[in-house]
Parts: structure tokens; sequence; C-alpha cells
């Protein structure tokens, strides 16, 4: 999966001007191309995405560009080399803002989910209190072996009702007591910090980040026709996007509970 830094390039791709070039040289704080000609300051608090090289995957705040140096606010690790490829773009947009919009988006599509395996078989019982964390319950089971390979069964036949499961009466589990039950959970997606893999895919959350943007960027006019074209599109976009992420999940076959 994309880190947040490879999401956020492509998100902004969407909105603005994204200049792609290969350094010439550098240091540990600048990076060198001298095919990049644009005027002394054009890049003045932008930012740069190091593509490949040994830096790859990093971005680091501009503090100024003249005659095809950039300088960077903070140094990187190991030194920029002739050849290193990277994109840039000018100081219309903050890193914080791209981490924010990236965030929100993968909050805003779908949950994630996650297992838990803490709770154990208790003989004949039916009634079990779920962790704390865990809600909104899509899978369970049963380990048939108390060690490993547990050789997971799922159990279909339970109602998630108040922070309890009710297991139902003919279907309680029946395994050896003591042995897991893990439960499969939806939870809301946690915030990523720069090199944290998403879990969505870029495709699927890219345009909700862009929608995010648009609404925050107060500087930008909603009755410019370029914004206005591109927040619609990005609206059709995600709106697809959320179509094929939230098919209804499938559960188990008892809509209420618990079970009298």
């Amino acid at each position: 999966m994309a880190t947040l830094i490879e999401a956020a390039l492509r998100v902004i791709k969407r909105i603005a001007p994204v200049y792609y070039g290969t350094a010439t040289g550098g240091s540990t704080t600048t990076l060198i191309d001298t095919l990049n000609t644009e005027q002394q300051g054009f890049y003045d608090n932008g930012i740069i995405w190091l593509l490949t090289g040994s830096n790859p995957g990093e971005w680091v705040d501009i503090l100024s560009f003249g005659n095809g140096t950039f300088t960077f606010k903070s140094a990187v690790t190991p030194t920029i080399a002739a050849g290193d490829k990277y994109a840039c773009i000018t100081s219309d947009w903050e890193r914080k803002d791209l981490r924010s919009a990236v965030n929100e988006a993968c909050k805003s599509i779908s949950k994630t989910f996650a297992s838990d395996a803490t709770l154990t078989v208790v003989a004949n019982q039916e009634e079990y209190t779920l962790p704390s964390g865990v809600s909104d319950v899509r899978r369970i089971e049963v380990a048939e072996n108390t060690t490993s390979p547990y050789s997971y069964v799922t159990n279909p036949y339970w109602n998630e009702v108040a922070g309890k499961i009710y297991f139902h009466p003919d279907h309680v589990p029946d395994a050896a007591a003591g042995n897991k039950i893990r439960l499969w959970y939806a939870k809301e997606h946690a915030d990523l910090d720069d090199t944290t893999s998403l879990y969505w895919s870029i495709d699927d959350m890219q345009w909700a980040a862009v929608i995010y943007l648009l609404q925050q960027k107060n500087t930008k006019s909603m009755d410019d026709d370029w914004v206005k074209d591109l927040y619609d599109k990005a609206q059709i976009e995600n709106a697809i996007a959320m179509r094929r992420l939230k098919r209804p999940p499938s559960r188990h076959v008892y809509p209420i509970g618990p079970f009298g």
C-alpha cells in the first residue's frame, strides 16, 4: 500500500501544477537542478518530494529557490545526488493541509477492519462481553485448537447488542473451554503519519481528499470555473468509490437479539 506522502502527491496533482525534475547535484540541505529555470523565489515555502535515489518517499519543505537550487528547511540523510528524481509544488499548499486531507479522506470513505482474539470459550455460555475498544463486529471465529495452528471456524449465529455478543442457544461455541474466540470488527481509520501505509488504495481515497482540500482552501473561490468543475468531478468520482467500498457486509442470519 502507498504511504501518506505518496498519497499526498497523487492528490495535489489533481488540483495544482506539479513540476517533475532530475537533480544535477545537491547536499543534505539542497537539491540542484540546472534545467529548472523558474524565476528566483518561485518555489519559496513550497514542498518537494524525493522520488528516487537514497531518499525515496520523503518530502521536505522548501526554504528558498533560486538559480536552479532548492534549499530545504530541514536536512535529509544521505546527500542528494545527481540523477535523483523529484517533484515539487509552490507555496499555495502546505504539508499540514495535505496530511489533513489524506487522513480525513481515509476516515470518510469507509471503516477499516481489525481483529481481537482475547475472548475465550466458556462452556455452554451464550453471552460474552466485548473487549474494550471492540464494537461493530462483522465476523466471529472460534478456534478448534488450543495452540497454533488454531484452525478457526466461523460461527454465524450471533448478535451484537449494547457491548455484548449473544450466541443463539443452539449454536453456542462448542470448542473446548479456554479456546480463543476471534472477533473481526470495523473501526475508524487511525490517523497516519508520513510513512504509514494507507489501509485503502490511493484510487479509493484521492477524490475525497480533493474535496476536503477545495473546501478548506479559502483563497480559492468556488465561483471560479476550474474550481467548480474540479469540485463537481471530485464529488462524482468519490461517490463511485464510496459505492464500491460500502457493500453491505455479510454477517449472520439473525437480525435482532439477545435470544430469549
